[in-house]
Formats: C-alpha cells, structure tokens, sequence
C-alpha cells in the first residue's frame, strides 16, 4: 500500500504525498493578509519543499488567509499547469477569480461529490463537502484517510455540528487523519466592548469555546489522529496585539483539548511547521513555548512593519462623508419603521473629525462631527480605517477587512444597547449589499439549486423551517455563538 505523507506548512497549508502525487491546501506564506492585519506564525516553512511536481491546490473558501493572491500566484510560477480544486458554490466568484490570477486549470467540485487527481499509475480520491461559504476536503487514497475541515466547523453552533458529523460518518466511516481549527477569526467579540466587559477573560474563555468545539467535533468523528491547525496567525498592528498576546500565552491547543475532553479516543497532536506524519506516525517538534513580543519581533522581521496608513485629507474625508451619507441614504428601508440607530465611525487616520450615522423612519442623516461638538453620546462608536471603511462600503468583500480582518474597534454605549446589536445594524447599512438568494436563483437557478441541495447545512437550515430537524440537546448555559450579551457578561458572573 502507497503510504500518505503529510507535512504541515504552517496555518492551514498541507502537503499531502502519496509516492509521486502531491496535493497542497490553503496556502499562505508570501505576505500578510487583510491589508497588512494577519501575519502567519509560527512561521511557514514553503522554502523546505519543491512544489514544481505538484499536482492539486485545494482553496476552501474565499477568506484571504486561504485564499491569498501572492502566495497563489507564487504557487503558480512554480507549477503553472497545477489543477485548482474548488467547492462549487452559489456563484462564480472564486472561480472567476482564480482565473484572474491566472490559473488555466479549475475544477469545480458540487458539494458531496469528488474528483479523482492522477499522476501515472497513482491517484487520490478528493471529496469535497460544501458548508454554506466554507467547505472540507477528504482525500482518501489505498484504505487511508485524511479529512481537512479547516474553518468550516468548529465555529459552527453546536446542533450544525453535531448534524454535519452525522453526515461525514456516514461518508466516511474511517478517518486517520483530521485537521480542524480551533481558534477564533472574527472581530466578535475581542472587538467589541461595552462598560462591564472583561476584554481579556473573554478573548480567553472565547479561545476554550473553539476549543471545545474541537473537542466534540474530533469525540463524534473518531479519527485514529486529530491535530489543531489553521489558526496560527498574529495580529501585530497595535490596536489588536492585545489578543494575540492573550492567545500565545494560552496552554498548547492539543494539551487543552485533552485537559477539556480527557475520554477522547484519538490522540490529539499539536504540530510546528515543518513537522509531518507519515504511517500512523507523528514527527513533532515539542510545543515551544512562545514570547509574544518575540512571536512580533519575528514576523516583522519576516514581512515587515504593518502599514502605517498615510492621513486623510480634507478633500479625502468629504468624499468619505459623501460616500457613507449615500449607502446609508440608500440602505435606511433595510431598518424598520420603528428602528433607529445612533453611531459615530471614528478614522484612526483622521483623528480631527468623525462621521455620525442617525437613522430614524427609514431616513438617513450623515454629517461631519467630533466629540466637542457631540451632545449626546451615540449608541455605537465604530473605529476604523479610512480605507477599510471604503472598501467595506465599495466591495462585495470589503466587510471580510473588518469584521474578520478584525480592524475595527467598536464601542457600545451601555450593556442596554446590547440586545440592539447597534454594530451590527451599523455594518449591515454600510456594507456592500449582497444579492439575496432570490436573487441568485433568477440568475443562476441551476447552480444555486445544485448549492442548496448538496451542503448539509443548508438541507438542515430547511428541516429546521420545517420543523423535521433532529436538534441536538443544548447545555442551558451554553453561550451562544455570536450573543454579544452572553459574552459581555461573561466577567459578571462566576465560572
């Protein structure tokens, strides 16, 4: 039998050999990603492999940390006939895209189906599980198996894993090798504060709710090995160091899932990039133990300082106050009637003047404003960058720069203003609309239809409408994923 190798690369990239065949996953290395925002670390280690022979890329999503344009195009000087291999979504985007960057082989692959990739005698069976913007990979080749489920679960709630589980043992009945995340990628909640909430004891206990979610999702999948991976990343620019300092000083990501779930059966291995396992065997160097400002000193020193974004000036501000006062002018219907909101969007860039956003009856009114002038403070306080609140107005992905880019810094005015959600009202107004799925079925109603019907997470959003789903049993006290007053209050109350 033809033996699997995989190495680790760093984050979420893979190197899956079997003899001649090679297939790599989700890789970044060239670059930070989201302007400047996300730094790999530990850092990758491409520079030990010869990527010229490769014969697949898999692409899971669109976020930029697996979909990063440098290090794929880097990837394509290397080996410019590589197959790219992708979940078929609801659209064209990623593949249109990946054209762009200038890949002449794509392959598409509908949720719960494969591709078979070949090299002469040898090949590898790669099957694709979509999950709704996100998506897992098997590759399974002579009896052995390999499922990569990267982002798409473990920040799932808890009844969508327990669900998707239940799908993936039925398609896979014996797993070796499970590579999952267990980390956090989003601005909520570390970005978000409000009088009474303790920033780093939730930034820490949200660090344990993946954790556990990792725990569960490796307990109902049995495979015979799972290794934590794809959130080894820093945040270096100032305004967010905080949480990555938070996160380097936290226990070894797989010491913790056995101190949380010590009845796992699957030995749970934690890997330094250039690490690999190979017949059943892990080749892992022992977990250093990590100095945050020396985990910041090396990234800059391999990527280089994030930018410092040059200072707006007045003419640079009006047109931003024009282009906010349009798409909240053009968005205000999407709150209704009775809704108002009240916020401040505060430049890092441009310290002398705000942007106040009031919405009220469906109208809009955006105006210049700073804190002298300001008699009541707002519901919202939203700090950004001038650029990325530009590109999020701009650009179907400009939201990804701030909500998981996690550039933004957003200040409630009390724990009342919680159960508003008056952030994510604000983003919702100012963000790029996105076509609703009505909307993508009348342009592309076969593939929307082929989408819906082949992601588990959708044919389960539907039994739910029905009332024909099996729910999960759910722990009273179980925080929800993204219930910003079950986090803030976390510090409150005792453990």
């Amino acid at each position: 039998m033809l033996l699997m190798r995989v190495d680790f690369l760093g984050h979420a990239t893979l190197l899956v050999r079997l003899g001649e065949l090679s297939i790599l996953t989700d890789p970044w290395w060239s670059g930070p990603a989201y302007r400047g925002q996300w730094y790999p670390y530990p850092l990758p280690v491409p520079e030990r492999f010869d990527l010229r022979e490769l014969d697949a890329v898999y692409i899971s999503h669109g976020h930029e940390d697996h979909l990063h344009r440098e290090t794929l195009s880097e990837v394509l000087r290397a080996a410019p006939n590589v197959l790219a291999v992708i979940p078929q979504r609801y659209d064209t985007g990623m593949r249109d895209y990946l054209r762009r960057i200038g890949f002449r082989r794509i392959r598409e692959v509908p949720g719960g189906t494969h591709v078979d990739v070949r090299r002469g005698p040898l090949s590898a069976r790669l099957r694709v599980f979509t999950h709704m913007d996100d998506s897992m990979l098997s590759i399974e080749s002579g009896g052995q198996v390999l499922l990569n489920a990267n982002d798409a679960l473990h920040a799932s709630r808890r009844e969508l894993i327990e669900e998707y589980c239940r799908v993936l043992r039925r398609r896979l009945p014996r797993i070796d090798y499970l590579f999952c995340g267990f980390g956090g990628a989003s601005y909520f909640p570390n970005c978000i504060h409000v009088p009474g909430k303790d920033d780093v004891t939730v930034a820490r206990a949200r660090e344990i709710f993946f954790l556990r979610n990792f725990a569960l999702i490796t307990d109902r999948l049995q495979p015979r090995q799972a290794f934590p991976f794809a959130a080894h990343f820093v945040l270096p620019d100032a305004h967010n160091w905080w949480i990555s300092e938070t996160r380097l000083q936290m226990a070894p990501p797989a010491e913790a899932v056995r101190r949380l779930a010590p009845e796992l059966r699957s030995e749970v291995h934690d890997l330094q990039p250039g690490d690999w396992i190979e017949s059943g065997t892990v080749h892992a160097s022992a977990y250093p133990g990590i100095a945050p400002e020396r985990a910041r000193r090396e990234v800059v020193a391999r990527y280089g300082q994030p930018p410092a974004p040059a200072p707006l000036t007045s003419a640079q501000y009006d047109r931003l106050v024009d282009a906010t006062r349009a798409r909240a002018t053009q968005r205000a219907r999407t709150l209704g009637p009775s809704e108002r909101l009240d916020a401040v969007l505060r430049l890092w860039d441009h310290p002398a003047a705000d942007i106040r956003v009031v919405v009220a009856d469906q109208r809009a009114d955006v105006a210049p404003t700073t804190s002298t002038n300001s008699d009541t403070p707002p519901e919202v306080i939203l700090g950004t960058r001038s650029d990325l609140l530009w590109a999020m107005m701009q650009t179907p992905f400009g939201r990804d720069l701030l909500t998981v880019g996690y550039a933004v810094d957003i200040r409630l005015r009390s724990i009342q203003e919680m159960a508003n959600n008056a952030h994510e009202r604000l983003l919702n107004l100012l963000a790029y609309p996105q076509p609703r799925w009505r909307e993508r079925f009348r342009r592309q109603p076969g593939r929307v239809l082929g989408f819906l019907l082949g992601d588990p997470s959708m044919r389960y959003a539907l039994k739910s409408k029905l009332g024909l789903a099996r729910s999960a049993r759910i722990d009273a006290t179980e925080r929800g994923l993204y219930a910003i007053s079950d986090w803030a209050e976390l510090a409150r109350t005792p453990e």
